[in-house]
């Protein structure tokens, strides 16, 4: 009787999560070379012996979620991580107040002029 290498199919959800849990040495992550969306930030794809798997894992919460390439980042914007996740202020790519009106040209009027734009923002 030999033991043969699992093909990625036959690796269930709960068993490369039990895998991941153990630090099994077999599953290894890595992002796809071709990336372009910032929710790859908190994901890697799943490797089992160096085979790449139709599973991503969280980084904030190690849960493992089922992810097909061809459905793009879905399942990933709609994951509910258990880990709280790091609220940011100002997305990466979103321009600052700041950057469209330089300080130094508005002197005094400044600061009324920026907590006004912030507040109608928040608002």
């Amino acid at each position: 009787m030999s033991i043969t290498k699992p093909h990625k199919s036959t690796l269930s959800k709960v068993e490369i999560q039990a895998l991941v849990t153990l630090n099994n040495p077999s599953i290894s992550f890595a992002k796809p070379a071709n990336v372009r969306s910032e929710v790859w930030t908190n994901y890697s794809q799943v490797y089992y012996k160096n085979e790449g798997l139709d599973y991503i894992i969280c980084s904030q919460c190690k849960g493992v979620l089922k992810w097909i390439s061809e459905n793009g980042t879905r399942v990933m914007s709609h994951h509910n991580c258990t880990k709280q996740k790091s609220i940011s202020t100002t997305p990466a790519r979103q321009r600052t107040i700041s950057s469209y009106c330089r300080q130094s040209s508005l002197s005094k009027e400044w600061p009324v002029i920026q907590k006004r734009i912030t507040e109608a923002c928040v608002i």
